[in-house]
C-alpha cells in the first residue's frame, strides 16, 4: 500500500492507471524489499528531472514498517490516443519533487498490523493482497500509516515513467511478465520480471488498486476537483487489474470502477 498513498495500493503519491476498461473487480497491494547495501539515498537539486526510465538506479527503504520506492522526479505523456476513449486525450504531467509509493500492493497481514479496518471478511491467507474493501477503507487505512492514496497521474508515472512504457516491463504484452487469472490473486511480487522502471511490483496484473483520483474525463488536471478527499459519493479509480475474466490485451495500467484493496504513497523529498 503498487504512505501518503496506499497500493492498496498505497502511496505517499500515486494516479491513474495507462489504460481503462470497466469491467474489472479485485485489487490487491505491493511492497519490495530494501537490499542491505550502503548506498546512499539518492537526492535532487531544484529542476533536475529524470529523461529516462534507465537513467535511474531504484532505491527502496523501509517507512514506517512498510518497504517503500523512491520515484524520481520527472514527466511523462498520461493517457493513450489508440485505446479507450476515456483515456483521451493524452497530457504531458510532470512531478518537480520525488515521492515515495509501496513496493507492492499491502498484504492482509500489513493491512492488520498496521490498524486497516474493512466490512467484508478476509481470507486465511495473510500473504495475499488485501482485497474486497471499499475506497473510503483503503483511504482510511493510509491516513493510518501517516500516508495517502496515489493520484492517477502518480500511479501512472510509477508504472510507465518517463519512457511511457505501454507495460511495466516495455512495449510489447508478454503473459509470462504477470500475474494474469481468470479466478485468483497471487502473492504479492511474485514475478520479478514484472516491475517497473523504478521496482514497484504487480502495476500489471494481479489485483486491482485503488487510486485517489475521481474518475473524470481526460485530460488529467490535478487541481480541478478530481483529488478531492471529501467526496464520498462520486467514483474513484482502481488500477493495474489482473485478477478476474480479464483478457490480456486489456491488461494494462487502466482505471475501474470497484470498491476493493489499495497500495501507499508517502511525501515528497529532495
Amino acid at each position: 500500500m503498487r504512505i501518503i498513498l496506499i497500493r492498496l495500493p498505497c502511496v505517499q503519491i500515486i494516479g491513474r492507471g495507462y489504460a481503462i476498461q470497466k469491467s474489472f473487480i479485485v485489487v490487491l497491494l505491493m511492497v519490495t524489499c530494501l537490499t542491505a547495501c550502503s548506498r546512499a539515498e539518492p537526492t535532487f537539486t531544484p529542476g533536475q528531472v529524470i529523461a529516462s526510465n534507465k537513467a535511474w538506479n531504484p532505491f527502496s527503504k523501509t517507512i514506517n514498517d512498510v518497504e517503500m520506492i523512491k520515484v524520481p522526479p520527472g514527466c511523462f505523456i498520461m493517457g493513450s490516443e489508440t485505446d479507450a476513449d476515456d483515456e483521451k486525450p493524452t497530457t504531458k504531467v510532470c512531478f518537480d519533487k520525488p515521492f515515495w509509493i509501496d513496493k507492492t500492493e499491502v498484504s492482509q497481514a500489513q493491512f492488520t498490523k498496521l490498524g486497516g479496518q474493512k466490512s467484508y471478511l478476509m481470507s486465511a491467507k495473510p500473504e495475499l493482497p488485501i482485497v474486497q474493501i471499499s475506497w473510503l477503507e483503503a483511504r482510511d487505512y493510509c491516513a493510518k500509516r501517516g500516508t495517502r492514496l496515489p493520484t492517477e497521474a502518480e500511479w501512472e508515472y510509477a508504472a510507465r515513467g518517463p519512457d511511457d512504457l505501454q507495460w511495466t516491463w516495455g512495449n510489447e504484452f508478454d503473459d509470462n511478465k504477470s500475474v494474469w487469472s481468470c479466478v485468483l490473486a497471487q502473492p504479492r511480487g511474485t514475478i520479478p520480471d514484472s516491475t517497473s522502471w523504478v521496482g514497484t511490483f504487480d502495476q500489471t496484473g494481479n489485483v486491482g488498486e485503488w487510486v485517489n483520483s475521481l474518475y473524470k474525463p481526460y485530460p488529467y488536471v490535478a487541481n480541478d476537483g478530481r483529488e478531492d478527499l471529501e467526496d464520498t459519493i462520486s467514483q474513484r479509480v482502481i488500477r493495474g487489474e489482473g485478477v478476474g475474466y480479464v483478457p490480456p490485451e486489456l491488461l494494462r495500467q487502466r482505471p475501474y470502477r470497484i470498491q476493493f484493496g489499495c497500495r501507499g504513497r508517502a511525501g515528497p523529498t529532495r
